[in-house]
């Protein structure tokens, strides 16, 4: 099944293109990048460098038992911390030798190192389902972990707030900002779309290389 998957992945992509199409995965924490980098400034007094790290504790709260335990878990939001991974090192190589993958039934962690043309990236992957309290969504790189929230500014709009120690910056919901990026980039108003077709066969190929080297515990 894996296998028939990565090839639908890989003949999509090829079929845009061929018919020079523009084909876009949805993933919203890339969007996050622009507000992750003013935080990162802001409270460093530095841009971000070199990626030395890659880090995401990612929890969803679920209710009347609607559970996705062990690798259906993994198949149902691996993506997002893989795309964040992506989103900072695009040409991040798996170090299939560094690899450590667990499923438990409420958790997924993974932990890895990727090679890039700026060196060894240390990689962290948490998800967890949780049935009371504010689920966690927090990530960064170099050790500078952002909190997320969402919230409804004065004119009822969503928007997201990024924090770090009690400074925070507010600005467009993620998705929003990735549908405004895919309009913009139909419209030849963008260079493309915030995460291609590409980098989303990329994201699918090491889902499924990590969930093959995962243990269930």
């Amino acid at each position: 099944a894996t296998g028939e998957i990565l090839g639908d992945g890989r003949a999509m992509v090829e079929a845009a293109r061929k018919a020079n199409r523009i084909l876009a995965m949805s993933a919203q924490y890339p969007a996050s990048i622009p507000s992750y980098c003013d935080l990162y400034r802001e409270v460093r007094g530095e841009a971000v460098g070199r990626i030395e790290s890659v880090s995401m504790e990612m929890e969803v709260k679920i209710r009347g038992g609607n559970a996705r335990p062990y690798e259906s878990m993994w198949i149902d939001r691996a993506s997002h911390p893989l795309s964040l991974l992506l989103a900072f090192v695009p040409d991040a190589e798996i170090d299939s030798t560094t690899v450590t993958c667990t499923l438990s039934e409420r958790e997924n962690v993974a932990r890895f190192d990727a090679d890039s043309e700026q060196g060894r990236v240390e990689v962290t992957i948490l998800m967890r389902e949780i049935e009371a309290g504010d689920p966690v969504r927090r990530f960064g790189v170099n050790g500078f972990l952002a909190d997320w929230r969402g919230f409804p500014d004065e004119a009822g709009i969503y928007r997201a707030g990024l924090s770090h120690e009690g400074r925070e910056v507010a600005g467009d919901d993620f998705l929003h900002a990735f549908i405004r990026q895919m309009a913009d980039a139909v419209r030849g108003e963008a260079k493309g779309p915030v995460v291609t077709g590409a980098a989303g066969l990329r994201n699918l190929e090491m889902q499924a290389d990590l969930l093959g080297r995962a243990t269930r515990v």
